[in-house]
């Protein structure tokens, strides 16, 4: 499946983060990872969506996907629990 230009670019620039139910958040993730959370997964209450570098400044990265780790002015990010 041929993707178009701007889901390409999305996917290179954009990641994802859970808000669980239970408190907390978890890893950002790429959009395209099989570990990205989606809203109405199990424990999922929200979903958070933006640019590497805003998730980078607030959350640890996914070990898996392994997204960009760019943080905002080189303050490193908040490690989540």
């Amino acid at each position: 499946m041929k993707l178009m230009r701007a889901e390409r670019n999305r996917l290179d620039t954009e990641g994802v983060v859970a808000h669980y139910s239970r408190g907390g958040f978890g890893q950002y993730h790429r959009l395209d990872c099989p570990e990205a959370p989606h809203r109405g997964d199990p424990g999922v209450r929200d979903t958070i969506h933006g640019p590497w570098k805003y998730l980078a400044a607030h959350w640890s990265p996914c070990p898996v996907c392994r997204p960009p780790a760019d943080v905002l002015d080189g303050e490193p990010g908040v490690q989540a629990a």
